[in-house]
């Protein structure tokens, strides 16, 4: 996992985020028909933020997550991490 250049401010409605699928992402995603190619765990993709859920700079935030195809990929109350790790989003590298 590697590691991201991180703000010392919290996130902010329509900041946009990397957020890495977890396992549970993946399933869910294929359950739902999902088109496009197929979403394995560990995959990064550009997130928006959409709701925030604190003033921290990991906080707890709602994502839509924008795969590569025409579904659309929602990812609640999921806090940040330094990490690119499964099931956070963090701030992407420059």
């Amino acid at each position: 996992m590697a590691a991201t250049t991180q703000p010392t401010r919290p996130p902010r409605l329509s900041d946009w985020v990397a957020y890495t699928l977890s396992e549970t992402d993946a399933t869910a995603a294929a359950q739902t028909g999902g088109l496009g190619n197929p979403l394995r765990a560990g995959d990064v993709y550009p997130a928006l933020i959409v709701r925030t859920w604190g003033d921290q700079p990991l906080c707890a935030v709602n994502l839509q997550v924008f795969v590569d195809g025409p579904t659309v990929n929602w990812a609640t109350s999921r806090t940040g991490s330094e990490l690119a790790a499964p099931g956070h989003w963090h701030w992407p590298s420059a």
